[in-house]
């Protein structure tokens, strides 16, 4: 699977109409990000969910590059099993068929039926299943449903307030708020809300990974018992005490997090710069980037809806950001080699009169 992730991450920067060499340095950063590195050995539900991602995504962008409607068709396999997986995946599809639906005329009827389709296999079979077991429409309740997260972000922003009694029973009997009742809280304290999500979004943007992989997994040195205990220094005391908790826990934590954090720092600075030029690039798969990239932040933006946010969450994200990046080094590469580049002087023969 972890394979095949890699694949697929090559040929969709292939389809975004970059070179084998961009496609190449895509691979290699790919293999070496935390999620690649680490979900497939446990097996996690990041693992599937990614394959899934990409690989549909590939064959979105490669539907809409050569106004292939089979292609999007095929694209329900994986979004659908994705959906499966994740619940959350099942948004991505319809709203990528309605971009593509709104681009290209002749793709619309094959688009909207596509998604329709994918919708009826989950959570449309789900939905049915559920309610011959159990009589009930709906997605159920579960341990890390919606309503739960939303009470761990409501706990963590008003505990960041001060507020620690907010709710009129213990979180264990009452584990979940209603969204009216989130945004409700929401309304009355958005500065402690507000906090949360700056937190999360640095954390996001920010964490390697080094912790879970060197620490947690190869077991290179010792780690805090509370998974959460990052994510929740963050909230109390920013980056800077993040930052001030790794060094005072010696060299072998600094060691880690600078190595995890070189390869996070290429896969950050290159897909942003992959980002701008495939963006302003006016070529015939200008709009399968901008497809690629609608993707892309429609996965960023549903991470947030977890109460809290760790870094293992952006691993479906993460062969799209090395597909970006790819093209984005290549891209400062080539600008840097340009430089280095010495420039010939021309040589002036002196005239001879005779």
């Amino acid at each position: 699977i972890a394979f095949g992730s890699l694949l697929t991450t090559m040929g969709l920067v292939r389809t975004l109409g970059a070179t084998p060499l961009a496609a190449t340095m895509a691979g290699l950063l790919f293999v070496f990000l935390p999620g690649s590195m680490i979900s497939p050995h446990l097996l996690t539900t990041e693992t599937f969910f990614t394959f899934c991602m990409v690989s549909g995504t590939l064959l979105l962008a490669a539907g809409l590059r050569g106004t292939d409607a089979r292609l999007l068709w095929l694209a329900i396999l994986p979004w659908a099993l994705g959906a499966f997986i994740r619940p959350q995946g099942m948004i991505f599809l319809p709203l990528a068929m309605a971009l593509i639906a709104w681009w290209t005329p002749q793709l619309r009827r094959q688009a909207v039926g596509a998604a329709l389709a994918c919708l009826l296999l989950f959570p449309g079979l789900w939905l049915l299943w559920r309610y011959s077991l159990t009589g009930e429409v709906g997605m159920g309740v579960w341990e890390a449903d919606l309503g739960v997260n939303l009470r761990i972000r409501a706990h963590r922003a008003l505990s960041l307030l001060g507020i620690k009694d907010w709710y009129a029973q213990d979180p264990v009997t009452t584990p979940r708020i209603s969204v009216v009742a989130f945004l409700q809280l929401f309304a009355t304290h958005p500065v402690g809300f507000l906090k949360t999500l700056l937190s999360d979004l640095t954390n996001l943007a920010l964490n390697p990974g080094a912790n879970a992989v060197f620490g947690h997994y190869l077991r290179l040195f010792e780690t805090t018992p509370d998974t959460h205990y990052w994510k929740l220094l963050m909230d109390r005391e920013g980056l800077g005490g993040v930052i001030a908790g790794i060094w005072n826990n010696g060299p072998a934590y600094i060691t880690a997090f600078v190595a995890l954090g070189a390869v996070h720092a290429l896969a950050l600075v290159g897909g942003m710069v992959g980002l701008w030029v495939s963006l302003r690039t006016p070529d015939a798969a200008r709009r399968v980037r901008v497809l690629v990239a609608f993707v892309l932040g429609l996965a960023l933006a549903v991470i947030f809806l977890a109460g809290l946010v760790r870094w293992g969450h952006r691993a479906p994200a993460e062969p799209l950001v090395a597909a970006f990046a790819g093209i984005g080094l290549l891209h400062l590469g080539r600008l840097l080699a340009g430089r280095r580049r010495p420039q010939r002087r021309a040589v002036h023969t002196p005239e001879v009169r005779t």
